[in-house]
C-alpha cells in the first residue's frame, strides 16, 4: 500500500512560489466549532487535511484557518488538485479576483464535517488493516513514487 500525503508548504513559502494559486475558501460558523481532539481548537482543518490526503494530490498546497473571519483558505499549485478538493467539499466556483487563478467556496458545516470524518476514518482503517496484514506500507508526498 502507498500512503500519499499532500505536499504542504507553509503559507509564506507557498505564496512566494505560486503567486497565482487556485484558491478554495471554506466558511464555517464560529458558534459550531467541533473540538474532536479535545485541544480547545476546531477540528475542521485536521479532518479536512486527512480526507484531502486520500485524493493523491500531485502538486504543492497550503492552507490555514482564520478564526477572526471563520474561514479556511486552501491554495493549490495545480488546477486539477483544486478541482479534486472542490469535488470533495462540493465547492462552487466564484469570480476570481486579485491574486488567484481560480476561486471557489464552500460551507463547512456539520454534515460536511461528518462526511469528511467518515472519509478520514475509512482511510485510517484501510491503512491500519494494511499494517495488520503485514503489507508493505510506503509513504509518498504528492505523486512521487516512494521507491
Amino acid at each position: 500500500m502507498i500512503i500519499r500525503f499532500a505536499r504542504t508548504l507553509d503559507p509564506f513559502t507557498f505564496a512566494e512560489k505560486y503567486p497565482m494559486p487556485h484558491v478554495i475558501v471554506g466558511h464555517y460558523s464560529p458558534h459550531e466549532q467541533i473540538d474532536e481532539e479535545g485541544t480547545g481548537q476546531p477540528s475542521y482543518f485536521k479532518v479536512l487535511g486527512t480526507a484531502q490526503n486520500g485524493l493523491s494530490l500531485a502538486g504543492e498546497c497550503t492552507g490555514f484557518v482564520d478564526t477572526r473571519t471563520a474561514t479556511i483558505k486552501l491554495s493549490y499549485a495545480l488546477a486539477e488538485d483544486a478541482a479534486r478538493v472542490c469535488a470533495l467539499v462540493s465547492a462552487v466556483p466564484d469570480r476570481a479576483v486579485g491574486d488567484c487563478a481560480t476561486l471557489a467556496s464552500f460551507s463547512y458545516d456539520r454534515p460536511l464535517y461528518n462526511k469528511l470524518r467518515a472519509t478520514r476514518d475509512d482511510r485510517i482503517g484501510a491503512i491500519m488493516t494494511a499494517y495488520e496484514r503485514g503489507e508493505d506500507v510506503m509513504h509518498a508526498h504528492g505523486s512521487d513514487d516512494p521507491r
